[in-house]
């Protein structure tokens, strides 16, 4: 997965086992020594802390809907040729 930004880029590569950063003005990207750890495990944890607890997920319904809009921006962003707004695909 590669993220990039205003301010640098980020790439995760190894399934999530090695990640790298390269701000805008760095010739050259670095790695970051990350910590792996099962992230479906720990999803599944604080799904069942929550139900027993009561408490609000760390990204509940809200959260989700953001990802789901950036994503179909994207989409449609690659499939126009042209930026797209994300406010555009919240609903």
């Amino acid at each position: 997965m590669t993220v990039m930004g205003t301010s640098g880029s980020a790439w995760s590569e190894d399934d999530g086992e090695r990640l790298y950063l390269q701000g805008r003005d760095e010739p050259a990207r670095h790695e970051v020594a990350v910590e792996p750890v099962d992230t479906l495990a720990e999803q599944v944890e604080e799904f069942v802390r929550c139900i027993r607890s009561g408490e609000r997920p760390e990204t509940g319904g809200q959260e989700g809907v953001e990802v789901v809009a950036a994503v179909e921006a994207v989409e449609a962003s690659a499939a126009s040729g042209r930026p797209a707004d994300v406010a555009d695909f919240r609903g």
